[in-house]
């Protein structure tokens, strides 16, 4: 094997690699660039609908949050209680 086919090996090798690595920054440029397109949700009205009352009930342990007397002031503390 004589220097200059040594040397067409190296730089064969170098430029596959090279290839590689442009081609991964490339598909990972593409990724990052579909996944920042997604737009956030539409934002949800938390008034009930029609006058309906809402129940906030945590289904593991039965025990319901509600405002403490019954108060419609805002920044009154909540309580939790039994159903």
């Amino acid at each position: 094997m004589t220097f200059s086919t040594t040397k067409n090996k190296r730089t064969e090798r170098t430029a596959f690699l090279l290839k590689r690595i442009l081609l991964l920054l490339a598909s990972t440029a593409l990724l990052a660039a579909a996944g920042g397109a997604q737009q956030p949700a539409e934002p949800v009205d938390p008034n009930p609908i029609n006058g309906e009352t809402y129940y906030l009930i945590n289904q593991l342990s039965g025990l319901q949050a509600d405002l403490d007397g019954g108060s419609t002031t805002p920044g009154q503390p909540a309580v939790i209680e039994g159903r």
